[in-house]
């Protein structure tokens, strides 16, 4: 099963105002499972790739492209390690 292009689908759905509950029913799945398809946490059956891209009417072709370069988690920078020198 196929990854699929996250950020186009939460953009996608953003663009018109529908949360991932408004969504979620008319693509068979739960909220987060499409949460987890939208951060490219979890894979999508080829048959849900259709309803997909029929549900946001966009090309199944795009919606299979995986962007280069997925956007990675924040990471938090901690406070510098403070050492001691051991004489």
């Amino acid at each position: 099963m196929p990854k699929v292009n996250g950020p186009l689908l939460r953009r996608t759905r953003r663009s018109r105002d529908m949360s991932v509950d408004d969504v979620a029913p008319h693509l068979e799945i739960s909220p987060g499972t499409l949460r987890n398809i939208e951060n490219m946490r979890a894979v999508a059956s080829e048959r849900l790739i259709g309803r997909i891209a029929r549900f946001y009417d966009l090309d199944e072709v795009e919606v299979r492209k995986v962007p280069q370069s997925p956007r990675l988690p924040c990471v938090r920078k901690s406070a510098p390690i403070k050492t001691q020198e051991v004489a």
